[in-house]
């Protein structure tokens, strides 16, 4: 671990681990610097993405990070987020903290990611049966990249949405959220929801609420 201290150069004290921290672990593969993606839960788990510093770069589905992705501390590497998981978070210690931008940007590569799995799964293509197969209108096809780029550009036009809220200031009273209009089937935006990656476009202190309500959906602004 001291060689991951030396490029830190932090002191866990004080520090508690959060979504974005850099930390190292005692044990596993030779101590592995990992991403922490969410604070831990009530029972010490926290949802994490480890990182090549050396060999392995470039290897898997992953992304880039650089030194100056950090506040603090931090090294360059490789996040693995096919090998995305959970781990007791007793023995971590802190040794950087990456910029909000920076997080966004994985949470963003993870949003995709999983779309990705998702066509693998829901769109898998499978022998024509005429006049069984339904035939798209058009003969459009759905795959992977598609519903990647629909993600994609529902979480751009979120940001400009949350972006206009604030630049206008909207009194929380003149917005109505889907939980308003329907609140016994409507519940979006939903636990899956990217709030990392809104709220350094936003320029707000954005935090997950249980429920998107009228009150909620006006996120404290860090002006």
């Amino acid at each position: 671990m001291s060689k991951l201290k030396s490029y830190a150069q932090l002191s866990a004290v004080d520090m508690s681990i959060a979504a974005g921290s850099l930390i190292g672990v005692d044990g596993g593969t030779a101590g592995q610097p990992m991403i922490a993606l969410s604070a831990p839960d009530e029972d010490g788990y926290l949802r994490f993405a480890p990182m090549a510093t050396t060999d392995g770069t470039g290897k898997g589905s992953g992304l880039a990070i650089e030194a100056s992705d950090f506040i603090q501390g931090g090294l360059a590497g490789w996040l693995r987020l096919d090998r995305v998981g959970w781990r007791y978070s007793e023995s971590a210690e802190i040794l950087g903290v990456l910029k909000p931008a920076a997080l966004a940007r994985v949470h963003r590569a993870l949003c995709t990611q999983e779309a990705r799995s998702y066509a693998d799964i829901a769109h898998r293509a499978s022998a024509f049966v005429p006049g069984r197969t339904p035939v798209p209108p058009s003969g459009k096809v759905i795959g992977a990249r598609e519903l990647e780029l629909l993600v994609e550009s529902s979480l751009d036009e979120t940001r400009l949405f949350f972006s206009d809220l604030l630049d206008h200031d909207r009194p929380a009273r003149n917005i109505v959220a889907h939980s308003d209009v329907a609140p016994d089937r409507k519940e979006d935006p939903g636990e899956k929801f990217d709030w990392h990656g809104l709220a350094p476009a936003s320029g707000s202190a954005c935090a997950a609420p249980r429920k998107l309500t009228r009150a909620s959906l006006i996120v404290a602004s860090s002006r």
